[in-house]
């Protein structure tokens, strides 16, 4: 490898593979601080699978930071074929896996050989660092082609943040607790809230001002205390220079410094990581797709201004909101519930409770109050509230600013130039969001105290999730394919259904239920004569008028969905089956040999009929037909005059299954995304305290490999192993990265205070059959389990008949656990919440992985 003179580079030592020629460099220049590590291969063509097995775990090793990997691989389409990126033999599968775990791109798509075959690769990891990749003609009479590209390193743009100065809290709480009965001269609650809008933004402009900020990429901002000292370095340095003081005076004082900055780095980092919303907002800044919206193609015109940006966002999402039917609504049943609900009670230590939960956010809509400001005011904002929120609900009326939204477009996938790639992120009033907590909370014990919402909706309502949805689900068809049975399942999805709402339908449907009087005028007020604005950095659009839909980022407009939606689960005809999540509905239907499982499309049909009802629309394109069972007939099924599409492959609430019920596609996502995100925390957290590391791994890349784990905890060892070793390879590395000497994994998860992944499932499962059995969720247990009558000697009083299986149900989370638990000890069993059965059965484990390694294994 050629190094021009003046360019800065590090060589990296690594173990040496028989046959294999590799060389690592780490490239710099002194007008940045970061590197591209260039990885340097040479592998002949008849090199043993074992010497390619040792040069991936090379690659994994030192993949950490920005990488590229050039060289000549030879492989050949025997091996890989990099346009479609497919294997063709077991060592090109293992080589192209590692890329896709560790997230590289091969950037040449043309041959690099004379007879056609793509044999030198050009592998990066952040293809940002890469411009101009090109094949051209080959060096001398060399038989490949020639590699050309260029490092991409530019200088990262500063930004200006803006925040408050919070240092005279105090005298604000002061200042405006002397303004309080200035309220009572003012008699209508607009003008009430305009009073106070002002006075707040006056006086926090003189006490909490706003400060700016510039922020450079990669630069550490230190507090005072260790800015005095680089200060003083400097000028001890100077004296150094100046023969004033002895050199070892000037290394003592910089080791010095140099603890203090590692003390306090150390101390902010495990801060940032030690919960799961500060490490995401820690590697966001390092994760890849969050990047400011270019340029935008409308018409064959270029937009580069962002208030023209605005304008044509407004525009793409002002039709999603103008859903206003002209006929009348159907007539409902009329309710006997046996309580209504007109008007609630609220005290000033309700409101005072709610404003210290905020959390302490900077954002602001239109009124200008951020989250932050409520929670350090308090004390002397809560009487103000607390007689603005009276006001407006006995009145109906809602202040203006209440009804303004600031909308936010983010990006989805596809062309970042097309705003058809963009969905909508609304900002509502923080001080509006506060009363409607308020309100939630009665609106949610009114649904509970008479049983409103359907038992098959499991949608942001306490008790019910993604996870018990999916159990639901699951169990129903596991149970069918034991009893020789088909499903067939259809997925329909709603379209803009939070958007499309008709107000005055939404209205009738809440008196329906028992939502009066005063409070059904203020929720009326709320949802009508709203307006939006998109918002980019500072511009806005004109505002566009909301029409139609659940008001996106408030407290209530989730349940006021769920109300709506709530009648067209009676609307289906038994035996057809239905379960919502919010507004994703499916239906199945259990069916044997002799059965012609005609009500599913009877269902359909009833379907039909409430979404012209109700006027919500369905989006075919995205609405499908699974068919699951051995012997499925495969039936075609008829929406809306159109024959759905048969999917053989589905991803339900974020779980990713096939037709036989397989979730290898899904293991191979969660590993992908699992590696990337292990590699972001290890190349942008520098610390040498290892409970850092842990931290990270636990609120940030952990949680990947656990979500609805009952659902497909993996059955085989290689799918066991290949999870594990995502844990296995982090831990390794983050010791390595710490300077600690090497252990095995067993002791590495003892050092990290780890568990196993095996063993985390094994809890996951177990934790579920305690939820079910103490009825911590909303689902019906026998269902699900089967409870023993017959008492057994030293033996708990839950224990659970085991149920038949075959071999295609044995590893349902029923089947798989209940042997375990009907041998867990008393006290664990008689825990009194989840939380504690956790912790009890996690000791337990632990401390009896002899007892219990035939059920969780040893990995």
């Amino acid at each position: 490898m050629l190094i021009k003179n003046g360019i800065s580079f590090r060589q990296i030592k690594c173990k040496k593979i028989a046959g294999i020629d590799t060389l690592i460099i780490d490239v710099s220049t002194t007008r940045f601080k970061y590197y591209i590590r260039l990885v340097l291969v040479y592998r002949p063509p008849s090199i043993s699978n074992q010497s390619t097995q040792s040069l991936i775990k090379v690659l994994q090793k030192f993949s950490q930071g920005n990488v590229v990997i050039i060289g000549d691989f030879n492989f050949n389409k025997s091996y890989i074929n990099w346009r479609d990126l497919t294997a063709n033999n077991s060592i090109g599968k293992e080589f192209l896996e590692f890329t896709l775990n560790f997230h590289y791109s091969n950037l040449i798509r043309d041959p690099t050989h004379y007879k056609g075959s793509i044999l030198d690769l050009l592998l990066t990891n952040n293809s940002s660092c890469i411009t101009s990749p090109s094949s051209s003609t080959g060096l001398s009479t060399s038989d490949h082609f020639s590699t050309k590209f260029l490092l991409n390193i530019q200088r990262p743009t500063p930004s200006i943040k803006t925040f408050r100065d919070y240092k005279n809290i105090k005298l604000l709480n002061a200042h405006i607790a002397k303004e309080f009965n200035n309220l009572y001269d003012i008699f209508f609650v607009s003008d009430k809230y305009s009073f106070f809008i002002h006075f707040i933004k006056e006086l926090s402009n003189i006490y909490i001002p706003i400060r700016s900020l510039t922020i450079k990429p990669n630069v550490t901002i230190y507090p005072k205390h260790i800015k005095r000292l680089l200060a003083t370095k400097n000028k001890i340095f100077k004296d150094l220079k100046n023969n004033k003081i002895h050199p070892s005076q000037y290394l003592r004082f910089c080791k010095t410094v140099k603890h203090i900055i590692n003390r306090y780095n150390s101390i902010r980092i495990k801060k940032l990581v030690s919960s799961s919303q500060g490490i995401h907002k820690f590697m966001k800044r390092f994760a890849k797709g969050h990047s400011p919206i270019p340029y935008l193609v409308h018409n064959g015109l270029y937009l580069f201004e962002d208030k023209a940006k605005c304008d044509l966002f407004a525009r793409a999402f002002a039709p999603s909101f103008s859903n206003v039917p002209i006929q009348n609504h159907p007539i409902l049943p009329p309710s006997n519930y046996s309580s209504q609900l007109d008007d609630i009670d609220f005290t000033l230590i309700d409101i005072v409770n709610i404003l210290k939960s905020l959390p302490p956010k900077e954002g602001v809509s239109a009124d200008g109050i951020s989250y932050k400001l409520l929670k350090n005011c308090t004390d002397s904002i809560a009487p103000f509230l607390a007689d603005i929120f009276r006001d407006s609900l006995d009145s109906g009326i809602l202040p203006e600013l209440w009804k303004i939204s600031f909308i936010t477009p983010i990006f989805k996938k596809g062309s970042n130039s097309d705003v058809s790639n963009y969905r909508p992120i609304a900002i509502t009033s923080c001080i509006c969001r506060v009363f409607e907590k308020l309100i939630l909370q009665h609106i949610l014990a009114h649904l509970e105290a008479n049983k409103i919402i359907s038992d098959q909706q499991f949608g942001f309502l306490k008790k019910r999730s993604t996870v018990t949805q999916l159990l639901s689900s699951f169990d129903a068809w596991y149970k069918a394919i034991l009893n020789n049975q088909g499903i067939d399942c259809i997925f329909i999805d709603f379209k803009k259904a939070f958007d499309s709402v008709p107000i005055r339908y939404l209205i009738y449907k809440l008196s329906n239920i028992g939502i009066k009087g005063k409070l059904l005028n203020w929720i009326s007020n709320f949802l009508s004569n709203r307006t939006a604005s998109v918002k980019i950095n500072n511009n806005y659009s004109d505002p566009i008028p909301i029409m139609s839909g659940i008001p996106q980022g408030t407290i209530i407009g989730p349940v006021l969905f769920l109300i709506y939606i709530n009648d067209i689960i009676y609307r289906i005809p038994s035996p057809t089956k239905t379960m919502l999540f919010a507004d994703d509905l499916k239906i199945f239907c259990e069916f044997s040999a002799n059965n012609d499982n005609a009500c599913l499309q009877e269902s359909l049909i009833k379907i039909e009929e409430w979404c012209i009802d109700w006027a919500l629309d369905i989006s075919l394109n995205k609405t499908c037909t699974f068919h699951i069972g051995k012997n499925n007939p495969r039936k075609r099924y008829i929406l809306f005059g159109t024959i759905l599409q048969t999917v053989s492959s589905v991803t339900d609430l974020g779980i990713t299954f096939t037709d036989k019920l397989s979730f290898e596609a899904h293991l191979t996502k969660i590993i992908k995304k699992a590696y990337h995100r292990s590699i972001l925390v290890l190349n942008n957290i520098n610390s040498s305290n290892p409970k850092i590391f842990s931290l990270a791994f636990k609120s940030y890349v952990r949680p990947i490999l656990e979500y609805a784990s009952i659902i497909w905890s993996p059955k085989t060892k290689k799918l066991i192993l290949k999870i594990e070793q995502i844990q296995k390879w982090f831990t390794r590395i983050a010791l390595a990265k710490c300077k600690i000497s090497k252990m095995n994994y067993e002791n590495r998860l003892k050092f990290l205070n780890l568990e196993s992944l095996v063993l985390r499932r094994t809890l996951f499962d177990l934790s579920t059959i305690f939820r079910l059995t103490k009825n911590f969720t909303h689902l019906d247990p026998t269902r699900f389990v089967d409870f023993s009558t017959r008492p057994i000697r030293n033996k708990h009083n839950l224990q659970l008949r085991v149920p038949k299986k075959i071999s295609k149900t044995e590893h349902w989370i029923i089947n798989r656990s209940l042997n375990l638990w009907n041998v867990l000890p008393i006290q664990i069993i008689n825990s009194p919440n989840p939380k504690s059965f956790w912790i009890n059965l996690r000791h337990y484990l632990i401390q009896n992985q002899d007892l219990v390694k035939d059920f969780i294994g040893q990995f």
